[in-house]
């Protein structure tokens, strides 16, 4: 949700640390419940409160402590520290780019630990190197370590990078870098950047990323009012005989592995034409796709997995006014509403009493003189089809 903004300060002054905005920061509440005092100082720049891949959790760590809450979540809750000392210091977390639940940790050791439900188990990556402090992940797996520069243990900082999820590491050295690295960021797949809290950043090239497969220039998606558009453009037909698009649907674990991938349509190749769209039923919620790419000798390749995660804006439903006072009106052209059943949730997911004034097969009013003032969602399901819209109640 565009509008949930969640925001961590240094404490000073301030009764709480952690805030959320429900409304795209026109109004904040405190949202640290269950966190001890001062997670955060200024004097680091390092990210102490991270959002997962699904959008919806946030993750918080100081010193030894770890903690992760869901929008819906009462309270924050622990994790576990991984370290062989409950005592032991993160150094870095970050959440994965694209798998929900799955986050890396540092503890200026030799390892990488990573945990695929939310830092309750977790296991290792073994770098090698004598002081690991910052991690950084890409969108397609690449994986660089920070070695920081420590005195006392003659330990020079260093950058090093895998291409094979921590297999091999290669080190890429900073030499004639000026800076003493704070930590890393990816841009790209490319460039690496090293920032420091002070004196700047500096950049370092990698390794190009492997082409797309089949010479894929692009492979994209959007949702466009009840379909997701998926397009892709081809560099070279030579070999190329036919495309199968393959959709998979989020799992519990919402782990990439995990996929049941399903063929959704066969697509022949058409000589000089680079360029192709499929249209494909949206559904709420997450949905990935892929194509795989047959050539004329059988062989085939997959392209890069895409996640289209459409909401029910997409779908041609209206509410007004919004914000409403005390009257909502609903209309929409895709279900019956005297057959369907409509629900109302507030932003932490309490359903509220449906109060109906009027009601035909495309609209409806709704009386909101009940509910207080804040944001609120809609749910209009007849079975098959499920729609959802935001509104506020304003008063």
């Amino acid at each position: 949700d565009a509008n949930v903004l969640i925001v961590g300060i240094e404490k000073g002054s301030m009764s709480n640390q952690i805030y959320r905005s429900d409304d795209g920061g026109l109004n904040f509440y405190a949202w640290d419940s269950g966190l001890p005092n001062n997670m955060f100082k200024t004097w680091t720049a390092q990210h102490h409160l991270i959002k997962d891949a699904d959008g919806e959790t946030f993750y918080a760590w100081h010193q030894n402590h770890l903690y992760y809450r869901h929008l819906n979540d009462a309270n924050w809750q622990s994790a576990l520290n991984p370290g062989a000392s409950n005592s032991n210091w993160f150094s870095d977390v970050i959440a994965d780019p694209l798998q929900a639940n799955k986050i890396y940790a540092t503890q200026f050791g030799t390892v990488i630990y990573q945990s695929v439900d939310k830092g309750l188990t977790w296991t290792t990556i073994n770098v090698g190197t004598p002081r690991s402090t910052s991690i950084a992940i890409s969108e397609a797996g690449r994986m660089a370590v920070l070695q920081n520069h420590n005195a006392n243990s003659q330990v020079s900082q260093n950058v090093f990078v895998t291409y094979d999820s921590g297999s091999t590491w290669e080190a890429l050295g900073t030499d004639g870098l000026y800076s003493m690295f704070s930590g890393l960021t990816f841009i790209g797949e490319e460039t690496l950047i090293g920032w420091t809290d002070h004196t700047g950043s500096a950049t370092i090239s990698l390794e190009p990323a492997a082409p797309l497969a089949t010479s894929l220039v692009s492979f994209e998606q959007e949702c466009l009012g009840n379909e997701v558009q998926l397009s892709w453009e081809v560099e070279s037909m030579d070999n190329l005989d036919y495309f199968e698009i393959e959709k998979a649907r989020s799992t519990i674990s919402n782990a990439v592995s995990d996929l049941d991938w399903l063929n959704i349509e066969k697509m022949e190749t058409i000589n000089h034409v680079k360029n192709y769209k499929f249209g494909d039923k949206t559904e709420l919620g997450k949905s990935y796709y892929r194509l795989k790419n047959i050539q004329k000798d059988g062989q085939f390749d997959y392209s890069k997995i895409i996640i289209a995660n459409c909401t029910s804006d997409n779908y041609n439903i209206d509410l007004h006014p919004n914000p409403v006072l005390n009257t909502l009106n609903v209309e929409v052209s895709d279900i019956d509403l005297t057959q369907a059943n409509i629900r109302i949730y507030n932003s932490m997911g309490i359903a509220h009493t449906v109060l109906l004034e009027n009601q035909n097969a495309n609209n409806c009013q709704l009386s909101t003189e009940h509910l207080s003032k804040g944001l609120y969602y809609l749910v209009v399901e007849n079975g098959t089809t499920l729609l959802m819209k935001r509104f506020v109640v304003g008063k």
